[in-house]
């Protein structure tokens, strides 16, 4: 109805119900547009059909982004350089470890292993190494005679150090007559590639790879720094044991062995020697095939895990803090966006499930990165350092890879904190109004 000015009616704007079911029926056919809470409406729809994007932050967030995946791929890469380095030892020491072990033992026993009576002897001393002598050439037959063993010496020892990335490991170095020294190497499976055989005392072979380690070449002195001048270099031997040997010079030598030429099966002395009726004690020193495991497990590979524990700790704790602060800051800053998201119709579970898909984009990204870098850095150094330094390496380490996947998967955990508190005190628009 209008009114004698021609206006409408305001009572008939207020209870026109007769014109809504037309409107709505015309905007079903598409005749008229809808309002904007309906286009919010089919717009939230829309979106939620696709989900939250977790890709559209870190593209319009590069900045922000990019410093936490560099931050957590050099902390990935670090610690597995710090690995390989550490590991590198172990992979170096294995060969003198437990290779070597199965082609010769040395053994130092006491006088009460040998069955000398020190009391009887003690009185003369001539006739004391007389008896030693006499024992010791006994136990040599009865070890040559055992199956498995090739050949055994009583003679005299020095050490040969070899340095790892991390510490070093000494090992026994015999010192043979010259006539000797043949059968050694051939047993040892090792050749001669530069220089000559030793003829006169003082005079060593060395193994390639350890001349390496100690930067010397033939020519020179053997670990001059220990022994003086009293060895020298003449010639360099190649094998898969580390082999080293020499003819004594006087009686400079680190102590006096059983040197025993065997095979792998016959690899353990403490079994050896109670086939031929020793039995070996605590005292005694058997650098064997088990001992050699032993001291790698135990001197080598607790002391690298060990020290890798604690940098992994302190590393972690301090990239969980890091990570944390800037995180953090992250979410104070998308507050807003947050509410905003809940606001226009989303559930905070659909919020969560964006942010964790940020997160691990951003980390599965920088381990990614890491992975790479660390490749290529690890091939560096091992062409750089240590290949020259005569060590062995290895790139793939599965247990301490899935250690670091493990760290950043805890870290990720603790993060759930602040998202927890900040979805927490997420209000829609309303709410805030209120």
């Amino acid at each position: 109805m209008e009114t004698r000015d021609g206006s409408l009616s305001p009572q008939k704007y207020m209870n026109g119900t007769r014109n809504r079911p037309l409107f709505h029926a015309r905007m079903e056919r598409g005749n008229v547009p809808c309002s904007t809470e309906d286009k919010m409406d089919n717009k939230n729809k829309k979106s939620r059909g696709g989900g939250l994007s977790a890709l559209k932050y870190v593209k319009g967030n590069k900045k922000n982004t990019f410093v936490v995946m560099i931050a957590i791929a050099s902390a990935f890469m670090a610690l597995y350089i710090i690995n390989f380095l550490f590991s590198s030892t172990i992979e170096s020491f294995k060969v003198i470890c437990l290779e070597q072990p199965k082609s010769v033992a040395f053994v130092s026993l006491t006088d009460e292993t040998m069955d000398l009576d020190e009391t009887a002897e003690s009185t003369n001393l001539e006739s004391q190494k007389t008896a030693r002598e006499v024992r010791q050439q006994e136990i040599i037959e009865k070890l040559k005679s055992h199956e498995g063993i090739e050949d055994a010496f009583f003679n005299q020892v020095i050490i040969s150090n070899y340095n790892g990335v991390i510490g070093g490991y000494g090992n026994e170095m015999p010192l043979l007559e010259a006539g000797q020294i043949q059968t050694y190497i051939d047993h040892m499976g090792a050749t001669l590639t530069e220089g000559r055989m030793p003829k006169s005392e003082g005079e060593v072979l060395v193994d390639e790879v350890i001349l390496k380690n100690q930067k010397a070449k033939v020519g020179d002195y053997f670990q001059a720094n220990s022994y003086g001048n009293t060895f020298k270099i003449v010639g360099s031997l190649k094998s898969d044991n580390m082999t080293c040997v020499g003819i004594p010079h006087g009686y400079y030598n680190n102590g006096w062995d059983f040197i025993i030429l065997c095979d792998e099966e016959n690899a353990d002395m403490e079994k050896v020697f109670a086939d031929i009726g020793i039995k070996t004690t605590k005292l005694d020193e058997l650098n064997d095939v088990v001992r050699g495991a032993d001291s790698l497990q135990h001197d080598i590979i607790d002391e690298v895990n060990g020290g890798l524990k604690l940098i992994y700790t302190v590393v972690s704790v301090i990239l969980s803090i890091s990570i944390l602060v800037v995180y953090i800051s992250f979410l104070r800053d998308r507050v807003n966006e947050y509410c905003l998201y809940v606001s226009i119709g989303f559930g905070k579970d659909e919020v969560l499930g964006m942010m964790i898909r940020e997160i691990l984009l951003i980390f599965g990204t920088a381990v990614v990165v890491g992975t790479i870098l660390s490749g290529i850095i690890m091939v560096t150094l091992n062409a750089t350092m240590i290949a020259p330094l005569g060590l062995k390496c290895g790139y793939l380490y599965p247990q301490y890879y899935l250690k670091l996947i493990t760290i950043l998967i805890a870290i990720i955990g603790i993060m759930q904190i602040p998202i927890a508190v900040t979805l927490k005190n997420v209000k829609t628009i309303d709410m805030m109004e209120e």
